[in-house]
């Protein structure tokens, strides 16, 4: 992907809004992009829908590619925090 195209995406990311694609209470299923263990915070980072999603672990043990099912907690203008709520 050239640079261009990446500044394109980032900039329609950035204007998508989380409310519009998440609701507070939401379960879903998602895959683990980033561990807890290589984010500051010590959450988990996933994207749903292009929305970055923060998932907070406890008290599970995620790592890269875990299928997890998940419950949102709260929806910003452009990010997601959600809690772990099994791993399948």
């Amino acid at each position: 992907m050239s640079s261009q195209s990446k500044q394109q995406a980032h900039q329609a990311a950035k204007r998508q809004n989380a409310c519009e694609v998440l609701t507070r209470g939401e379960q879903k299923l998602i895959v683990v992009w980033k561990p807890p263990k290589e984010i500051s915070g010590g959450k988990a980072l996933t994207k749903i829908e292009g929305i970055k999603t923060f998932v907070h672990p406890s008290p599970h043990n995620l790592s890269y590619g875990d299928t997890v099912g998940i419950k949102i907690l709260d929806v910003g203008e452009n990010h997601a925090e959600a809690v772990a709520i099994s791993v399948l």
